[in-house]
């Protein structure tokens, strides 16, 4: 891969990660506000730069990339209508990522 290539494929990873780690807190935050008995049951996560004070650190480490990956794939019930551009921003961004990262792959052997 040479290096326009990689450039590329890094930002548009890092970009795509950073919408979905930004979206992935909003939406964490939403439920924290508006559905903390569901957010309770999910392990009382923290996001990436948001951290309720009931949050703990281990747990998180392990439920944060499931919902990640679970809310991209399903909507929750609790999801209201003001949280879904969060939920789609969160979508969007880890296509981006993954699309960046097969990108890297198809650069490479073409």
């Amino acid at each position: 891969m040479d290096g326009l290539n990689l450039v590329v494929v890094t930002l548009g990873c890092m970009f795509g990660l950073v919408i979905a780690f930004l979206s992935f807190d909003a939406l964490l935050r939403y439920q924290y506000r508006s559905a903390r008995a569901e957010w309770i049951v999910a392990g009382r996560p923290m996001g990436f730069f948001f951290w309720p004070p009931e949050s703990d650190w281990v747990k998180s480490s392990f439920t944060r990339p499931v919902l990640m990956l679970r809310w991209a794939w399903r909507t929750p019930d609790w999801v209201a209508d003001e949280a879904r551009p969060s939920l789609e921003a969160l979508r969007v961004g880890l296509a981006m990522a993954a699309l960046a990262m097969f990108a890297g792959v198809a650069f490479e052997f073409l």
